[in-house]
């Protein structure tokens, strides 16, 4: 166990699972940085790139229900997919991606 810890202290750079590229430690926030497996670990220029995604996806989809509602058409029960951004029914979505304000289908 002792000798795990110390090569994980001892790693420069890791793989951000966006970008797949290896990068510093100061390429991660800290949380991300100790996160034990490259799946979940994201660098700050990817966390940023998808923050931005998805202020982009949710600016679209409010100007998209607003464009409906002024022809009359109702997508109240209805979410943009931030995979295909498409409108899709709850049904479409699992039930976490549903919770989400960027879920995909």
């Amino acid at each position: 166990q002792n000798k795990l810890d110390l090569s994980m202290k001892l790693v420069t750079q890791r793989i951000c699972c966006s970008c797949r590229l290896e990068r510093s430690k100061n390429d991660f926030h800290p949380k991300q940085w100790k996160l034990s497996s490259d799946v979940d670990r994201m660098c700050k220029d990817c966390i940023n790139e998808e923050n931005q995604a998805k202020i982009l996806h949710l600016a679209a989809e409010t100007e998209e229900k607003n464009r409906l509602k002024s022809l009359g058409l109702d997508y109240k029960n209805q979410k943009r997919c931030f995979a295909c951004h498409e409108f899709k029914t709850q049904n479409d979505f699992s039930g976490k991606q549903w919770k989400k304000s960027c879920g995909g289908c």
